[in-house]
């Protein structure tokens, strides 16, 4: 089951408390059984407003580029891997990193600077990817934050909708042996 039987009586409850709230009452009244067309259209704001929220909703979930956030790191990671700690370590272990550094030939040591530069300017390159990544993230994280309340509201509208419909078919059912008795006559 998708609802669980607790879940459910929360629900009823929830619609049983809603039928007495003034805005539903008002919903109740202007539903009128012999207006077809009006019945039919109850509920098409709220309706038409939910339509529109879903088609935002799916184009913020489409822009936010979940596999842009996995590149910069498969980048990132790339990078990492050409980074060789034996450079440093066996520096270190042959009198210091800056006298090996110096006494290496022109040759290798260019060689090294150049690889490191190359390897600090793409981490630059990658971290103002993932800042404005972060930008974004939080921009679609602050238009998620207010598409659930205007949800919140649809679904309260809507639940209200509900009771109020559910009122006027007690009204109507509670009339019917009455209007059965006056056909008969």
């Amino acid at each position: 089951a998708l609802v669980s039987n607790e879940e459910l009586s929360q629900i009823r409850q929830r619609q049983m408390a809603l039928r007495k709230e003034p805005q539903v009452q008002t919903l109740a009244e202007r539903i009128d059984p012999k207006n077809q067309i009006a019945i039919l259209e109850f509920g098409t704001e709220t309706a038409k407003g939910i339509t529109t929220f879903s088609d935002r909703m799916l184009a913020v979930i489409k822009q936010s580029d979940l596999e842009q956030s996995t590149k910069l790191l498969t980048n990132l990671n790339k990078v990492m891997k050409r980074f060789d700690p034996k450079d440093f370590l066996e520096e270190e272990q042959k009198g210091g990193f800056l006298k090996r550094l110096f006494n290496r030939g022109k040759k290798q040591l260019e060689t090294m600077l150049s690889k490191y530069d190359t390897m600090n300017k793409e981490v630059d390159q990658i971290f103002t990817e993932i800042q404005r990544y972060e930008i974004e993230m939080k921009r679609n994280t602050g238009q998620l934050e207010q598409m659930y309340d205007e949800n919140l509201k649809y679904f309260k509208q809507l639940s209200e909708h509900v009771a109020a419909i559910d009122i006027k078919v007690e009204e109507l059912n509670a009339n019917v042996p009455v209007l059965s008795a006056q056909a008969e006559q």
